[in-house]
């Protein structure tokens, strides 16, 4: 119960002062848990941060529970569509991913990819460079994708155990 005295005193407070007094305990808080807990901490900032480019929702909500499953701990955000090139870039400029997964999931084309692996490739030479597509069964077409810098390719549809497993190699490099 708050009395009459603590009420004047709450009511001089401003906000700018609680501002600061907020900030502090954010800021002891911060310290304490990297005292105590600096591997937690550590996890936190070492998640790895995956682009998923094309795809229906449903498919995307698919690997993320394919991810999941895998326990991968990473961050995950989709763009869709792939053929938008300015939104996938915006996107890649704003966040330091460590993979993209590219894929066409039936509803696409897959014939915007073969420019996409390349200009990502250019652009962000350290990511990661996964396609999953139904598009390119010739072994030229898949071969002509790593050429670009594609760094593992997927037929459609997935199978949980090899993409697990090609996303952890990938993301362990």
């Amino acid at each position: 119960m708050v009395d009459d005295s603590e009420k004047k005193a709450l009511a001089k407070v401003t906000q700018g002062q609680i501002t600061v007094y907020s900030n502090a305990l954010v800021q002891r808080a911060v310290q304490e848990i990297t005292a105590k807990s600096p591997e937690l901490i550590r996890s936190v900032i070492k998640r790895k941060k995956i682009l998923i480019v094309g795809g229906q929702e449903s498919y995307q909500q698919f690997i993320l529970a394919m991810l999941e499953v895998g326990e991968i701990e990473c961050d995950v955000t989709f763009v869709a569509p792939y053929w938008q090139d300015e939104v996938i870039y915006s996107e890649l400029s704003r966040v330091e991913y460590n993979m993209v997964i590219v894929t066409n999931n039936f509803s696409y084309s897959a014939l915007s990819i073969p420019g996409l692996v390349p200009e990502i490739r250019k652009k962000y030479p350290n990511i990661k460079i996964i396609v999953t597509s139904t598009g390119f069964d010739e072994p030229n077409s898949v071969a002509a994708l790593e050429a670009a810098g594609m760094d593992a390719f997927i037929p459609l549809p997935l199978r949980i155990e090899p993409f697990i497993t090609k996303v952890e190699e990938l993301l362990s490099k």
